[in-house]
């Protein structure tokens, strides 16, 4: 039986440091399964860099290379990128290691790691390989099963889905619009209208994992 595990752990271990040094409040997510093979290029979806120049904060990270932006709608973008195992001792060990990652998640103080272990042994081993490098490791959730929706929330998310529901945006007749939502955050409709998508996906997901 496999294991999952949510695991919190520095961002400048991971290599993130400077994008969060210029700005502090932006999230960065990988989108998926995160392959780690050093030729293998993943999506990377940013949110709340208030810069337009985005692409050379991201190339500043010891982890990455950016290929190709996607897109470049309001404060959310997505690239293409290449991870850089040998410039970050995280993704180092996580090469050395039997674990599959499944979604990251950095923000300033930390980053999550959704991973999957083939036994709790391999998670011990996981573990004792980051602290024997110096990175503490916290974690945060631990499931012994194999849900099929295994989901999170990030805080924008959880934000997101908690305002539509005191504005009324989910009672019939709606009290509120995407719109007003969205700009009562600040943010472009569009990226309002994601946020609040992606948190009802994973509150939704979150509760059938506890049936």
């Amino acid at each position: 039986m496999t294991v999952l595990a949510e695991v919190l752990i520095p961002t400048d271990a991971f290599g993130l440091g400077p994008v969060f040094d210029e700005f502090p409040d932006a999230q960065v997510e990988f989108e998926r399964v995160v392959p780690l093979e050093k030729q293998c290029p993943t999506l990377l979806r940013v949110d709340g860099f208030n810069d337009s120049d985005v692409q050379s904060t991201l190339q500043q990270s010891d982890c990455l290379d950016v290929i190709q932006n996607l897109t470049d709608i309001s404060d959310e973008r997505l690239y293409v990128v290449r991870l850089t195992t040998d410039s970050s001792p995280v993704l180092e060990v996580l090469t050395e290691t039997d674990v599959h990652i499944l979604n990251i998640i950095g923000r300033s103080d930390s980053s999550e790691f959704r991973a999957r272990f083939a036994t709790h042994d391999e998670l011990i081993e996981f573990n004792q390989h980051l602290t024997g490098k110096g990175i503490p490791v916290t974690l945060q959730r631990l499931y012994n099963s194999d849900p099929e929706h295994l989901s999170s929330i990030s805080d924008k998310q959880r934000e997101a889905v908690r305002l539509a529901l005191r504005q009324g945006y989910f009672e019939i007749p709606r009290q509120c619009t995407i719109e007003e939502l969205a700009h009562s955050v600040g943010v472009s409709d569009s990226a309002f209208s994601q946020r609040l998508r992606r948190g009802i996906a994973a509150c939704v997901g979150m509760c059938l994992d506890e049936q």
